[in-house]
């Protein structure tokens, strides 16, 4: 299969093949990523954590920006969560210095990221994405380092919130290299597995 398919795209690419061949080569490779953008998002909520993990990343990778839209642009911190908010599923507020985004797992659950401006000792401006899950127990410190080799969009990590250590997910963009596609496929994930996660530690719904 995979062989048919790197035929497929390389007769598409063929500009010394005709206009007939190159026409079903496009039309086979649509018909693919429908399918296959279908198959995904169909498992997206799967009852194995490898499977959705893996499930997130592949359409993680889908929706990444392509080299040729990549530019040297800084956004502001505002542009970069506007691209996060959808009716229904994802609502922007202002919070602190940043912004919370409210993301809706589904009709019950839903979970708060937190994207907001932080400087490293060393000078270097970051924009942080993170949601909290729960209480760091030793089990599931354990769990969580083995996820981190399975994350695409975040990791997991230790972080204070008040007077208490909570489990985070996180990750960290150097400000002025972070896109709004980047920012958003990263809300995204870290609202899915924080909200499995503060589930399974709490079976509470602390949005």
């Amino acid at each position: 299969m995979y062989e048919e398919l790197q035929k497929t795209i390389r007769e598409l690419g063929d500009r010394k093949a005709g206009w007939v061949t190159r026409r079903d080569a496009a039309e086979v490779l649509g018909n693919l990523a429908r399918q296959s953008l279908a198959a995904l998002d169909a498992h997206r909520a799967d009852n194995d954590v490898d499977v959705r993990m893996a499930v997130a990343r592949a359409l993680g990778n889908i929706n990444s920006p392509p080299p040729s839209e990549l530019t040297d642009r800084t956004y502001s911190l505002k542009e970069l969560v506007d691209g996060c908010a959808k009716p229904g599923s994802r609502t922007v507020e202002p919070h602190g210095k940043g912004y919370a985004i409210r993301v809706n797992i589904d009709d019950a659950r839903g979970q708060a990221v937190y994207v907001m401006p932080h400087k490293r000792r060393d000078g270097t401006s970051l924009v942080r994405v993170y949601s909290y899950c729960g209480k760091p127990t030793d089990e599931v410190l354990n769990w969580a380092m083995r996820s981190n080799a399975k994350l695409v969009h975040c990791a997991f990590a230790v972080e204070p919130n008040g007077e208490k250590d909570q489990v985070v997910l996180v990750n960290n963009f150097v400000h002025g290299k972070a896109t709004p596609a980047m920012v958003k496929a990263s809300v995204k994930e870290i609202a899915f597995y924080a909200d499995w996660l503060e589930k399974k530690l709490t079976g509470l719904d602390e949005l």
